[in-house]
């Protein structure tokens, strides 16, 4: 099995990027994520989908990530968001690794929806309260 391969089999949307901000490849999740066939994402602008993407030649000051190889996950931040083909914007946190050769693999999710949760988590405490009372 091949690394394209293996990229495919993950549950987060994954994308490959050259040091010029490229997009060298796109798994199936991210094809679902952006609303894009993965072969119209290759030869993409990384800042086409992922608007404001931290440029490595910043100043790691500026980031919310580590600019050094190796994987560095980023803090979960309103600011990052995808855009998907439709024009709306999708609430991320990435994790992105830097490799040797200056090429980017960035695996992405999406953000949950806090309000969901939150209603969520107030449906679970009340089915337990009722449940212990």
């Amino acid at each position: 099995m091949d690394t394209w391969t293996s990229f495919d089999l993950l549950p987060d949307a994954v994308l490959v990027a050259s040091h010029e901000g490229l997009i060298l490849f796109a798994n199936p999740v991210a094809e679902s994520l952006f609303g894009h066939p993965s072969e119209n994402m290759i030869g993409m602008k990384l800042e086409e989908l992922l608007p404001g993407f931290p440029d490595p030649a910043q100043s790691a000051s500026h980031l919310a990530v580590d600019t050094q190889p190796g994987a560095r996950f980023s803090r979960i931040n309103p600011k990052h968001s995808g855009l998907h083909k439709d024009g709306s914007r999708i609430p991320i946190h990435f994790a992105l690794r830097m490799l040797e050769n200056g090429q980017r693999i960035i695996s992405i999710r999406r953000q949950p929806d806090l309000e969901t949760q939150d209603e969520f988590l107030r449906t679970i405490e009340k089915e337990f309260k009722v449940k212990i009372t």
